[in-house]
């Protein structure tokens, strides 16, 4: 069931990348996102923090979660929407914002931002992540697993070789 529900959301995601009318919009909507104001705190090595969008099942009880991680363009309306989708599924979906608040409007600025984004620091991120879900009386902390589009399907491997616990990685043309 677990692995259905995410093939299925995943298929969706991959059938809104296709769509020209759809991959117009989402180009319209990077221009003018900002972090969304319901982000929550994670607390990442010391003093540092980090921000996410947190989407939840309607469902009560324990539910399976997932780390959605965000393209090169940061974490935009678009990656949001997927956390959304995944919620609409019966997941707890945590999209973690790997660049402090930024969202690339251009293919340079996101080049930037993706390059000065420290690899150890994603990753530390992302385990954050974990724990955070893993402490939540909504998931079932042995069904968590991690989704990542482009450098965001890199990273969700990379989560996935540094959290043993990690139930499920899923790339999607990870670079």
């Amino acid at each position: 069931e677990h692995g259905r529900r995410l093939r299925a959301v995943g298929e969706r995601a991959a059938a809104d990348q296709r769509r020209p009318d759809l991959g117009q919009q989402l180009v319209d909507r990077r221009v003018a996102v900002a972090v969304p104001a319901q982000g929550i705190a994670l607390v990442v090595a010391g003093e540092e923090t980090v921000t996410g969008y947190l989407a939840r099942p309607e469902a009560a009880g324990r539910q399976p979660a997932i780390i959605v991680i965000h393209e090169w363009w940061g974490l935009n309306d678009w990656t949001q929407e997927q956390a959304r989708m995944f919620a609409e599924q019966g997941y707890v979906a945590l999209a973690v914002d790997l660049y402090r608040g930024r969202v690339a409007t251009s293919r340079d600025e996101a080049h930037e931002l993706s390059r000065g984004m420290p690899q150890d620091r994603a990753v530390r991120d992302l385990k954050a992540a974990f724990e955070y879900l893993a402490s939540r009386p909504d998931v079932n902390k042995d069904k968590i697993g991690s989704v990542g589009w482009c450098m965001g399907g890199g990273l969700s491997l990379q989560l996935a070789v540094h959290e043993p616990r990690l139930a499920a990685c899923v790339v999607y043309y990870g670079a």
